[in-house]
C-alpha cells in the first residue's frame, strides 16, 4: 500500500510539472498588448461621449483566453474625473467587458460585443439645494446644539 501512495505521488508530480510548463496559448506580451489597445478604446469612447472629461484611467483591466487563437473577453473597470457643468466636478465608473475576436492568429483584433455601464456618479464638488418656505429666502438650517446631561 505504501508503494501505491508514492507512485500516485509521483505521477501526480509529474502531472503538475507538465502543466506548470506548458506552453501557453496565448503568451503575457501579447495580453499586455491587447490590453493596452482595449485601454485606448475605451478612453477614445469615453471621450467622444464626454469631451469634457479630464482624467481617464483603468484600474482594473485583464483579458481572458475564450478560444485559443480566436476569441478573447477583456474585462475593465476605469474611473473619469470631468466636469458636470461650470463648476461642478463629477468621478464616473465605467466597468464592462468586450468580446474580442481574431482571423489571423493574434494580429488584429475585432470588437465582436460587449457591455459597458456606469453604475457609479460622485459629485466632487457639487451645489447643496434646500427647499425654503413660501417666500422665505434658502438658508440652511442651523446645527443642532448637543443637549446638556441631566443631573
Amino acid at each position: 500500500m505504501k508503494y501505491i501512495s508514492v507512485v500516485l505521488m509521483v505521477l501526480i508530480l509529474i502531472w503538475t510539472w507538465s502543466l506548470a510548463t506548458a506552453e501557453r496559448p496565448f503568451r503575457l506580451e501579447q495580453h499586455k498588448q491587447v490590453e493596452a489597445g482595449v485601454e485606448e478604446d475605451i478612453r477614445a469612447f469615453i471621450q467622444r461621449r464626454y469631451p469634457q472629461t479630464s482624467d481617464i484611467y483603468c484600474q482594473q483591466l485583464y483579458t481572458e483566453v475564450v478560444k485559443p487563437g480566436q476569441e478573447l473577453i477583456a474585462r475593465f473597470r476605469c474611473q473619469a474625473v470631468g466636469q458636470a457643468g461650470t463648476d461642478d466636478t463629477t468621478e464616473q465608473v465605467f466597468e464592462g467587458h468586450l468580446n474580442l475576436r481574431s482571423d489571423d492568429g493574434f494580429e488584429t483584433w475585432s470588437e465582436t460585443g460587449g457591455t459597458i455601464s456606469s453604475p457609479e456618479i460622485r459629485f466632487l464638488k457639487g451645489v447643496e439645494i434646500t427647499r425654503s418656505g413660501d417666500g422665505e429666502s434658502a438658508e440652511p438650517a442651523p446645527s443642532p446644539t448637543p443637549a446638556e446631561p441631566k443631573k
